[in-house]
């Protein structure tokens, strides 16, 4: 598979790729440059797949930047790719979207996103909503995956795991398991589209998993392997 990675050189896109294997044929776009028109469409040519890790910001951005490369230049790599053909999107969001919402609660997918006002937590929800809309007005496959706190679960040192936290390579698995997605010929758009937390195994889990089943296949089934209890690492 032929797979455009638009991401910043991070550790989640290392793992991503590590992960992945040498099955695929990876092409990249620094996200700054998804605003500009010649990259987006030189990029997204003969791809069959492309996976958004969400990185909007950088050290140097200045405060409105992550905004327009959140919005303008999702909305303009999906257009790009739409029109090249491309059919299996992955884009990765944030948990921080549920920010807002009362700590004493189970947080689903089906949960309305209470994102506040930060720069930071709008970015990625606004882009979440372009990816929606382009998925319910195009036979596409989108997953959007609202990725807990990165973490290394090999790394805490007597740090106390938040509930959201998920390892860097829990997290990969969850982008390689969402690209093994291809429903862009189902009718229902409801089925092309579709929203998974990805988080680890904590004690007391906030999040729980989706765990909805197509014909022969568990929709993504994410087992996490680094989780956060004292009996999970491996």
């Amino acid at each position: 598979m032929r797979i455009l990675l638009v991401c910043r050189g991070s550790r989640l896109s290392a793992e991503i790729q590590k992960k992945a294997g040498t099955e695929h044929d990876w092409s990249f776009l620094d996200p700054m440059q998804s605003t500009d028109d010649d990259a987006v469409n030189r990029s997204v040519r003969d791809m069959d797949a492309l996976v958004h890790t969400g990185e909007f910001w950088t050290s140097s951005s200045t405060e409105r930047e992550p905004l327009d490369i959140a919005t303008r230049g999702t909305f303009m790599l999906m257009s790009a790719a739409v029109d090249a053909g491309v059919k299996r999107f992955v884009f990765g969001s944030t948990l921080n979207v549920f920010k807002d919402c009362p700590e004493d609660v189970h947080i689903s997918e089906t949960r309305r996103p209470m994102p506040g006002d930060t720069m930071a937590v709008m970015s990625p929800y606004l882009a979440e909503l372009i990816c929606k809309e382009f998925a319910r007005d195009h036979a596409i496959t989108m997953t959007c995956l609202r990725l807990g706190t990165l973490a290394d679960a090999d790394a805490l040192e007597g740090e106390t795991p938040e509930a959201d936290w998920v390892d860097y390579r829990d997290a990969a698995t969850a982008f390689c398991l969402a690209l093994d997605r291809d429903l862009s010929s189902m009718l229902n758009w409801n089925l092309r589209y579709s929203v998974f937390h990805v988080v680890g195994d904590h004690a007391n889990p906030r999040y729980p998993r989706k765990r909805e089943r197509f014909p022969g296949k568990m929709l993504l089934g994410l087992e996490p392997k680094y989780g956060f209890l004292s009996d999970k690492k491996a």
